[in-house]
């Protein structure tokens, strides 16, 4: 194995608890209207808490409070003239009071703002303008016409500034998180406005008649972030087209003037201020999330005031500040900083008066339907890790966007951690197939920000829990991700299965620990995320299968998914395919290849194969072209062959069909069958050990340190079907030149006797272990014996991030060292 060293309010309520409120069902369905504000949190840790809310969440000194702010549900408005410096005609564009999202980190009962907000301070006691005036400088929500040339500005284009009628709820979701969102009309038409040479301009931004909703809501992935969503729903009888975009004037703690970041990938960006304590991130990493994103000077308009042509373009006063300067041209429905595809880190804007602005370009809403928006926003504090997962797919054969019987679908489970001087140890990956999901055992990989695909071993997926279990073994830094991908065709069993939106749910399960915290403080966390797949009613139903059977041990013996068997045995296996009593049936001339993994081989025996119609027909090899199978009809193919692996392990086959077409002419998607196992038994030995074990990279400074790993690729799984106790051991030989861990040009490790490499020994009751060095003799990786009788173990827990050190001596020459190690199972005596 190879190392590398690199307050309060009472308030009234009226129960609801309905879930379509204004003809939008956001999928909550315990609504309670209320007329004060509340306050949600999601724990991080170390006292700090994601706190989010709408209006104002803390007092006079800055402390964070319960809510209880009782204007949310007032008329937004833009202030006095005088107050915050109109233009000449007297007209504030910039700033609008009252219903603001407020996302804020709660660090041990102090408010940390992540926008810009004033008129709280200890010297105004006027509770009234402190509720009016948060975040006053941003707009939120916006909503423009697509074709619109006007400068989009907070007066003109705010949601907030055109809504009325609002209401006030406060629900809960799957998790007993607590969910806020506001109801109201939003309602705009043409009007008139005189500008600063007297003169009336006709104002149309856009003629709109829609039930608007503002939720807040956890992220449902366990996450410390927050989702801020828009629903829109058009009850007029027309429709109506309309870009939406969200704006705000940024602000961490007291630094309103600090750079904003790409988070990579397009996905958004983050924030950090200048003493390094916090950081705000951003994120369309959700559904119906933004497609544009673009950081910005918050002062600069963009336009050249001098300029007449683009005066009488832009009739505004030179104070009103344009959201969309940042994008192409100053275009509405230009690009932003995501056209760059940046990595994470780059700075997209220095320390100016910063602000950011989001983009879904065009909808085009028709009448009853509705539409939706959202993006993801957490605010941490340094030394805090914020995991979060995605799980997608992509139809890998549909010819029309949609998911039919026999598609193959490719799935992609994405951790990433999105903290601030922080490590999270992602342990495990989890995902349950449902009933119409078959997966192929051999597409299993996973990548780290490399983009290199990695080879999963076969034996994470077990077939009759129908559950993949991926040991990922990585520490992820700021920034970092990794990705499972795997794919897997949609079988008839879906059709059996589907819930009442005519979908199945696929759902990961991800595992880790903040890695930044000490042991004793920080503990496993599981986020979870889920891809609903709607599948369209069948017109075909295929039912192809593969199942095997030992013919040594009982030759009358019945197919199974899975048998037992030794070196030499012979097992025969066979695959059918069937196609039920639907509308079409299968045209003859599909293909079906099988071709045997290492393990076993093809005898010399003949391959037998059944049509429909009754005739046996004999062959030299399993690959063959099947006739026409028409409904409840069968076609098999049996044939036989021999154990060859004399160690233990799992051999998983699978057949494949290509090329096939139904009855109306129309072509089946590739498909596989289950994965037929043949496990080799009373063999005593390791399936797979880790290929790597990494320490990173480390500068010595002259001091002699000693070094976690920070990933351990590859599994470490054994069997001992005999029934005695073992160990499994792991040594070092420093003697060894062959081994012992040295660059490419013979620089060693200086080391003493107390060790170079360790081992967190564990017992079955402390999982914390004690560090043990590796002997050349061997050294348990548990303090006590495995117990006999293990068919097939996976121990890569034991021996996973975080599980070993490598003690660095201050005298060790810069280089890339790589070394071995290797593995034993010793038997206890009986």
């Amino acid at each position: 194995m190879t190392f590398n060293l690199v307050c309060s309010a009472t308030q009234t309520v009226e129960a609801q608890n309905q879930q379509s409120i204004g003809g939008i069902d956001d999928g909550i369905e315990n609504w309670t209207q209320a007329d004060r504000s509340q306050v949600g949190y999601l724990d991080i840790g170390g006292g700090k808490k994601l706190g989010y809310t709408f209006g104002l969440a803390r007092d006079h000194y800055g402390r964070v409070t319960n809510g209880g702010d009782s204007t949310i549900t007032k008329d937004s408005y833009n202030p006095k003239p005088d107050e915050y410096g109109a233009g000449d005609d007297g007209v504030d564009y910039n700033n609008m009071f009252r219903s603001k999202i407020n996302v804020f980190l709660n660090d041990n009962n102090i408010a940390i703002g992540s926008t810009y907000q004033d008129n709280y301070s200890d010297s105004d006691v006027r509770d009234t303008l402190a509720q009016d005036s948060v975040s006053r400088t941003s707009p939120d929500f916006l909503i423009a016409p697509p074709n619109s040339r006007s400068r989009i500005n907070t007066l003109d284009f705010s949601l907030l500034s055109q809504m009325t009628n609002k209401k006030y709820y406060v629900g809960f979701d799957s998790n007993n998180n607590k969910t806020f969102k506001i109801v109201g009309d939003f309602v705009r038409k043409p009007f008139y406005r005189q500008d600063k040479h007297k003169i009336w301009n006709k104002i149309n931004n856009g003629n709109y008649n829609l039930t608007a909703e503002i939720l807040l809501r956890p992220s449902p992935n366990n996450s410390a972030v927050v989702q801020r969503e828009l629903y829109l729903h058009n009850s007029s009888g027309d429709n109506q087209e309309l870009n939406v975009l969200f704006g705000e004037d940024t602000m961490l703690g007291t630094n309103d003037g600090i750079p904003i970041y790409d988070l990579d990938e397009k996905q958004g960006l983050y924030i950090q201020d200048y003493q390094g304590k916090y950081q705000l991130m951003v994120s369309n990493n959700v559904p119906d999330g933004f497609k544009h994103y673009k950081a910005q000077d918050y002062n600069f308009d963009g336009y050249d005031s001098n300029d007449d042509e683009d005066y009488n373009i832009n009739y505004h006063e030179d104070n009103a500040n344009n959201w969309v300067k940042g994008f192409d041209n100053g275009d509405l429905n230009g690009n932003g900083d995501e056209q760059y595809n940046f990595r994470y880190g780059q700075q997209l804007i220095d320390s100016t008066d910063t602000s950011y602005i989001l983009s879904w370009g065009h909808t085009d809403l028709a009448s009853g339907q509705t539409s939706h928006y959202v993006s993801t926003m957490g605010v941490t504090a340094s030394g805090y890790a914020v995991p979060y997962v995605k799980k997608t797919y992509t139809n890998e054969t549909s010819q029309d966007g949609k998911n039919h019987i026999g598609d193959r679908l490719k799935f992609t489970l994405k951790a990433n951690n999105s903290g601030m001087k922080s490590s999270w140890l992602y342990k495990k990956l989890v995902d349950k197939m449902p009933s119409g999901l078959q997966i192929d055992p051999t597409t299993i990989r996973i990548s780290d920000d490399d983009r290199t695909d990695k080879v999963i071993s076969m034996t994470d997926y077990n077939d009759d829990t129908k559950t993949l279990t991926v040991p990922t073994n990585r520490s992820l830094k700021d920034g970092q991700s990794a990705t499972v991908t795997f794919e897997a065709n949609i079988t008839n069993d879906a059709v059996k299965n589907l819930d009442n939106n005519s979908s199945i749910t696929n759902k990961g399960e991800f595992t880790g620990i903040d890695n930044s915290a000490e042991d004793s403080k920080s503990e496993d966390k599981k986020f979870t995320d889920s891809s609903s797949i709607p599948i369209e009613a069948s017109d075909y139903e295929p039912n192809f299968t593969k199942q095997v059977r030992n013919l040594t041990t009982d030759k009358n013996s019945a197919y199974m998914n899975k048998v037992a068997a030794k070196q030499d045995n012979i097992v025969e296996y066979k695959i059918s395919y069937n196609v039920g009593y639907s509308k079409n049936y299968l045209l003859s001339g599909a293909q079906i290849t099988d071709n045997l993994p290492e393990g076993v081989e093809l005898t010399n025996d003949p391959v037998v194969i059944t049509t429909p119609d009754g005739k046996i027909s004999q062959t030299t090899t399993p690959n063959t072209t099947l006739a026409e199978i028409k409904q409840g009809e069968t076609e098999t193919i049996e044939f036989k062959a021999k154990v060859t692996s004399p160690i233990a392990g799992q051999v998983i086959n699978m057949a494949k069909l290509t090329g096939a077409n139904k009855s109306n002419g129309q072509m089946v998607g590739d498909a596989l069958t289950n994965g037929a196992e043949v496990d080799t038994e009373n063999v005593d030995g390791f399936v797979s050990v880790p290929d790597k074990i990494d320490f990173g990279q480390s500068n010595m400074y002259g001091k002699t340190k000693l070094l976690k790993n920070i990933s351990t690729d590859g599994e470490l799984i054994v069997r001992h079907p005999a029934a005695n106790n073992f160990r499994v051991n792991v040594s070092y030989d420093n003697d060894d030149n062959r081994k012992k861990i040295q660059t490419a040009t013979g620089d060693t490790l200086p080391t003493d006797d107390t060790g170079l490499i360790f081992i967190k020994q564990k017992s079955k009751d402390n999982k914390v272990g004690e560090w043990k060095p590796l002997l050349k003799v061997g050294t348990s990786i548990q303090s006590e014996e495995f117990s006999g009788h293990q068919d097939l173990v996976n121990l890569t827990d034991l021996v996973g991030v975080n599980d070993w050190q490598l003690k660095v001596d201050a005298r060790a020459k810069a280089g890339a060292y790589n070394g071995k190690l290797t593995w034993t199972m010793v038997d206890s005596v009986q």
